[in-house]
């Protein structure tokens, strides 16, 4: 009878160890599912921002709006200290600034927008530096707290790691000032965060490399502004699609999810929509040149502009209006194979605009550039056939008369 007692009273003490162990583990990981659910809550929906807009942008009383104004911040790439990608006597940050201050320009405009720009000639914004001098600690304090909550997620198995390696460590110095904008943005309500840049990859040689062409980067889909940034990519890079290609490196997309990229918020640090636009590579002869870069930098603010406008109003349609200063050029000089300049890149866009250029179908292989090499000859050529005049690829009077 006693061994009977002792069995049992050792299965019931089993049981109670076994259910109290299987609770806790319950307990544990329902608080770890709970902590996910928290961490990458939705902290900013399109739906909410356009119905906002809408209201701002209708309001009669300019006080009223001025509180509900959607607010953007952009920020030029590098700065004078950390210039970034270089070709010759470009930097980037240079360009990068002188986008932003075009695209702040366009945006000013706009009834219903708030822009700020983090930096400009003269360097940081001084709030901001005023921000990043105050609350250094704070700011180290949030960023290991969302990495320490991240990792152990990973961990657990709670979501999922897509870090790679880009090859292009940022320098400790240009880490703290990123995590800082990132924790700035949030604490003053920001709704949108730009980042602008011009591409580059590790190991180019020479003031010529082999890849060409645009990628945005955005937050990965588990990150808590992921729908809300990607809806916003998606408008500016139709626009930008018009005249310009997908990047050719082969890990990046017109649109590339990423969770690493400081600047759209490595551990899910950025509460607004947060875009990295890599506008092209920046040894690309149209950004290099004298007389044609000036052109594509306001282009590329512009096309920008109507992508972040369009993305506000709700609207599908692709505004295909490109270069428009260029409409109607008049040519003082017959060109050729070999050429260079504005004159060329107006008849690249007039043969775009009437489906002959690029000839292949291909811009990455036969990009608008402002130079006149074999894509610009084949697609005249093409031209030349279709109206009756003899193909020779030079661009003379008889091609001109037929323009005109």
């Amino acid at each position: 009878m006693q061994i009977k007692k002792s069995i049992l009273v050792t299965f019931v003490l089993s049981a109670v160890f076994y259910l109290a162990f299987n609770l806790n583990n319950l307990v544990q990981e329902n608080t770890s599912s709970l902590l996910a659910t928290v961490f990458f809550s939705k902290s900013v929906d399109s739906v909410e921002l356009l119905s906002r807009y809408d209201e701002v942008a209708d309001t009669k009383s300019r006080r009223r709006a001025k509180e509900n104004n959607i607010n953007i911040m952009i920020v030029p790439g590098h700065d004078n200290d950390n210039s970034g990608a270089m070709v010759g006597n470009i930097k980037e940050s240079e360009i990068n600034l002188d986008l932003g201050l075009k695209l702040k320009k366009l945006l000013e405009e706009e009834k219903g927008i708030d822009v700020s720009i983090i930096r400009d000639q003269k360097g940081y914004d001084s709030d901001f530096e005023k921000y990043l001098k105050n609350n250094k600690d704070e700011i180290l304090e949030f960023v290991n707290s969302q990495k320490t909550i991240m990792r152990d997620l990973i961990e657990e198995g709670k979501i999922e790691s897509y870090f790679n390696t880009h090859g292009r460590e940022a320098l400790p110095e240009v880490v703290q000032t990123l995590y800082g904008i990132n924790k700035y943005v949030n604490d003053k309500d920001f709704d949108i965060v730009m980042h602008i840049h011009f591409n580059d990859y590790p190991g180019r040689v020479g003031k010529v490399g082999k890849h060409n062409g645009f990628a945005i980067y955005v937050p990965e889909g588990q990150y808590s502004n992921a729908e809300a940034s990607y809806d916003l990519a998606e408008k500016i890079k139709d626009q930008l699609a018009v005249f310009l290609p997908e990047s050719s490196l082969k890990q990046e997309k017109y649109i590339t999810e990423d969770q690493e990229y400081i600047a759209i918020g490595a551990y899910n640090t950025v509460e607004p929509i947060s875009l990295l636009i890599e506008y092209g590579y920046i040894y690309e002869s149209q950004f290099t040149d004298y007389e044609t870069g000036p052109i594509f930098i306001s282009e590329l603010a512009k096309q920008t502009y109507y992508g972040i406008t369009n993305y506000l109003n709700d609207k599908d349609k692709i505004t295909n209006n490109f270069f428009e200063d260029l409409e109607n050029y008049d040519w003082d000089r017959d060109l050729q194979n070999g050429d260079r300049g504005v004159d060329v890149l107006a008849l690249q866009k007039y043969l775009m605009s009437k489906d002959y250029y690029p000839h292949n179908n291909n811009l990455n292989l036969c990009p608008l550039s402002g130079y006149f090499g074999d894509c610009t000859e084949k697609a005249l050529q093409n031209y030349q056939n279709d109206n009756d005049i003899k193909s020779t690829g030079y661009f003379g009077s008889l091609t001109k008369k037929i323009i005109k």
